[in-house]
């Protein structure tokens, strides 16, 4: 439950020290026990370096095995405090890390949320607004860093994702049994997992092996065919419509809208690339 503390160079709340956990935790007068990692005061506890304490004295992490306490890392950002600097390159939770590292293997990927490092996080804390893109080379926790990310959105988010929901998409099924216990373990469980041919229900996509059909799947005339069939599609709006964007409803009228979308319809670009025109313009 709980993996760190940090001390405060000025209290909040009345309170100058707080224990990181995975959740949080008040007591019965609602004084907080444990603040969830996903807090904002808890940014520190993975951020904080003596050039920038970001008001932190100490940052300490506890590496535990079941009930027993088997190491602690302290680190003082206090430049004040007469202790020699801490690395800023070094890791957050070193001990919880490495044997985190050493450990038996299990099948099953597990949270990170005690030895996230500097880096991960401010991926994981990335605002919600766009398309975030996560690079790496294999290995480097692009998946479970994702998934963390995920956690804090809900925690960050809920009232818009609650409505909304998030789905985490994976290569096969094989995949979501891996990491189908990493959400579950940081206190969210109505996070949807599903593979590419589970997106629409009742429908499973299944390989083609008839190569006629492949080949004309990947001939250029499909271009034309896949146009045709989008600007079927794209149909004029009669009725007002309302359309949840973030925290607001959004009340579009048909005539600024076939307005908005017969202005992108003139303008060069692929389907995709007007259909982000439109939203912009109407968000705006």
């Amino acid at each position: 439950l709980v993996f760190g503390r940090i001390d405060l160079a000025a209290a909040v709340e009345g309170q100058e020290r707080f224990h990181v956990g995975r959740i949080g935790v008040f007591a019965e007068d609602q004084t907080q026990l444990v603040v969830d990692w996903r807090a904002p005061i808890a940014e520190g506890f993975y951020r904080a370096t003596r050039a920038d304490p970001m008001g932190l004295r100490r940052r300490r992490a506890f590496h535990c095995r079941g009930r027993r306490l088997l190491a602690i890392d302290d680190v003082v950002l206090d430049a004040d405090a007469g202790v020699p600097a801490p690395d800023d390159d070094a890791l957050v939770g070193e001990a919880a890390l490495l044997a985190s590292l050493e450990g038996p293997r299990t099948g099953r990927m597990s949270d990170v949320v005690a030895t996230v490092q500097a880096e991960q996080d401010e991926v994981i804390r990335a605002p919600m607004a766009g398309l975030t893109i996560v690079q790496g080379a294999a290995g480097t926790g692009k998946t479970v860093v994702a998934l963390h990310r995920a956690a804090y959105l809900l925690y960050t988010f809920r009232d818009v994702l609650d409505r909304q929901g998030v789905l985490v998409l994976g290569p096969n099924g094989r995949f979501l049994d891996y990491v189908r216990d990493v959400l579950p373990s940081l206190g969210e469980h109505d996070v949807r997992l599903a593979t590419v041919h589970q997106l629409y229900p009742g429908v499973r996509a299944v390989p083609d092996d008839d190569v006629r059909v492949a080949s004309l799947k990947a001939d250029l005339r499909m271009v034309r065919v896949v146009r045709r069939a989008l600007r079927m599609r794209q149909r004029r709006l009669r009725t007002v419509a309302r359309v949840p964007v973030g925290r607001f409803i959004l009340k579009l009228e048909p005539a600024v809208v076939n307005h908005v979308v017969d202005t992108a319809r003139g303008l060069e670009g692929t389907h995709n690339q007007r259909r982000r025109i439109v939203e912009d313009d109407l968000v705006a």
